[in-house]
């Protein structure tokens, strides 16, 4: 009896009285509570019923109950960001490095499988990575495209390469001079 406190409000304070928490009440909502919530072997019931295929697979994908959420846009923004041309040019640098690794090991070792593969390996990785270099480019500044892929203000920067025409003196003839 003297291990257990409990809170029993002054009869002379009517203030005290509506500050007294009913603990046997409490539990009793617990309980109630556990037999009305739904346990997780239970799949929580949808409030419609599908009419086709299509909206079953949608159900399937997306249940934030139960964790599952739609990873469709996700999986499409990668595929976007891996498609854009700052993307494939990082690929063909990088096959352009192993390439290169190649071309150094064929060198180094001068076997003639390594000779080979770095003869077969690199002529069309170069000319790929020379391709994707200008594809990303566009026919732009450097400085302008990287700020640009950067996501960088570029309202004061000419886009155009700058292009200096020479004029080549034209030999004079003897019938001219």
């Amino acid at each position: 009896m003297d291990d257990e406190v409990r809170l029993q409000p002054d009869a002379e304070d009517p203030g005290l009285a509506d500050t007294v928490v009913d603990v046997d009440a409490l539990e009793e909502e617990d309980e109630a509570e556990a037999v009305l919530t739904p346990q997780r072997s239970e799949r929580p019931q949808s409030p419609f019923v599908p009419i086709g295929e299509h909206e079953i697979a949608g159900l399937d994908r997306l249940d934030p109950e139960w964790g599952k959420y739609d990873v469709s846009r996700r999986i499409t923004s990668l595929r976007q960001a891996v498609e854009t041309s700052f993307a494939q040019m990082i690929f063909a640098g990088i096959a352009a490095l192993v390439a290169l690794a190649v071309a150094l090991l064929a060198a180094s070792w001068q076997t003639r499988a390594l000779i080979i593969a770095a003869s077969v390996l690199c002529p069309p990785t170069f000319v790929w990575v020379y391709i994707q270099w200008r594809r990303w480019l566009e026919r732009k500044r450097f400085l302008f495209r990287l700020l640009e892929t950067l996501g960088e203000d570029t309202t004061g920067i000419d886009p155009r390469p700058r292009r200096v025409r020479r004029r080549v003196p034209r030999p004079i003839s003897d019938d001219e001079a």
